[in-house]
């Protein structure tokens, strides 16, 4: 896969401690980011715009949000 970078090992980490393990989730996260990332590669044209909102999206799920204790 050429497309962007995806570090998995935070999200999973973070999954992990905030959802107690749910493996469910965490496959489905896993698997959303890996379609967005082929969705990069077929559609460069786009990739400048997607790249940040997918960096972004895997950002909220390794950061809890203050106040927020289910994330």
């Amino acid at each position: 896969m050429t497309a962007i970078s995806i570090d998995l090992s935070r999200t999973k980490r973070a999954i992990s401690q905030s959802h107690a393990g749910d493996q469910a989730l965490l496959e489905r996260i896993e698997c959303e980011l890996r379609f967005c990332s082929m969705l990069c590669d077929l559609h460069p044209d786009q990739r400048a715009s997607w790249v940040p909102l997918i960096e972004q999206a895997r950002t909220r799920f390794e950061t809890p949000e203050v106040g927020d204790s289910t994330v």
